[in-house]
């Protein structure tokens, strides 16, 4: 398997994209993989009010307890929104539900020059999201973590996406480019599936309409066998959209490694291993995207972790 895995990184490094696709069938590493040891799917929307909604679902194959995970939050904005009874609306909740489950679509509708595969992750008792080539939706539903009395509810639209790549000819494309064709070779891997989508989203508190907000979505994926012992993430948006930037990095296999996209209306820029590959004494790039994120331009909170 190790031997494929390399054959098919240098295939598609070396060979002429009109070539390499011939040779390698593309796959859409944002959909379930199902051969790995975790995998887990994030979501971060930034409205307008400054508010941020994250929704995170994660699954370890082969866990004796608790093998699934949801995450939801709605971190409140300068100035809290709040509903009719006064009550601050945000709130952070993790559950451990008992089942989880991956179900695939027809790609009927979808041009077969992008290969997505469409698919619905349903939560026992907590939820559903669905991803689609031209829209993603959201519904979940809980109870408030300090009034148990009120349930909520989100229900979240996105569109108009901007994938990681422009391209139509490299729609799958991700961050890691040909190096995700190492896989279990690497014992992380991250995909993004947008950098920018357009946010739409509704909040019931108890079957009754609380708050609408518009914002800026970004969702990604990681699977593998684990996560190394410290990392680096960033995600940043602009107000206006136009302006987006997504990070990951950290010490893997004995030396540190970023992974970066910048995309505005002048730049679009790709950071790499192992051309750009950085060393414990001059993380160049790691500083460039920090002073990014800081700019005025970019939004002050990029909600890291």
């Amino acid at each position: 398997m190790w031997i494929s895995n390399i054959l098919k990184t240098g295939v598609d490094m070396m060979l002429p994209k009109s070539v390499s696709k011939r040779l390698i069938k593309p796959r859409d590493h944002n959909a379930p993989h199902g051969d790995v040891g975790f995998e887990g799917h994030y979501t971060r929307m930034h409205m307008e009010d400054d508010s941020t909604f994250a929704f995170v679902t994660c699954w370890v194959n082969n866990a004796e307890k608790n093998p699934y995970l949801v995450h939801t939050s709605l971190t409140p904005g300068p100035i809290p929104n709040r509903d009719p009874d006064g009550h601050v609306i945000g709130w952070k909740r993790e559950f451990f539900p008992k089942s989880l489950r991956k179900i695939q679509h027809e790609k009927e509708n979808v041009p077969k020059t992008l290969q997505m595969q469409p698919f619905t992750i349903d939560v026992d008792g907590v939820g559903r999201y669905s991803m689609e080539q031209d829209e993603q939706t959201y519904d979940v539903w809980f109870r408030h973590p300090e009034r148990p009395r009120d349930e909520y509810q989100v229900i979240a639209k996105l569109t108009d996406r901007i994938p990681w790549s422009p391209s139509r000819r490299e729609a799958l494309k991700g961050p890691e480019s040909h190096l995700v064709h190492l896989g279990t070779l690497l014992p992380l891997h991250w995909y993004v599936f947008s950098m920018r989508s357009k946010a739409e989203c509704l909040i019931k508190k108890n079957g009754k309409e609380i708050l609408r907000l518009n914002g800026y979505a970004h969702q990604e994926k990681n699977w593998g066998q684990g996560f190394p012992k410290g990392w680096v993430w960033a995600q940043g948006t602009s107000k206006d959209g136009q302006k987006v930037l997504a990070l990951a990095g950290g010490k893997i296999l004995g030396g540190y490694a970023f992974l970066m996209g910048l995309r505005t209306p002048s730049m679009d820029w790709d950071i790499r291993p192992p051309w750009e590959q950085v060393d414990q004494s001059k993380m160049d790039h790691c500083a460039q995207a920090s002073s990014l994120i800081s700019t005025p331009n970019m939004d002050k909170d990029p909600h890291h972790r």
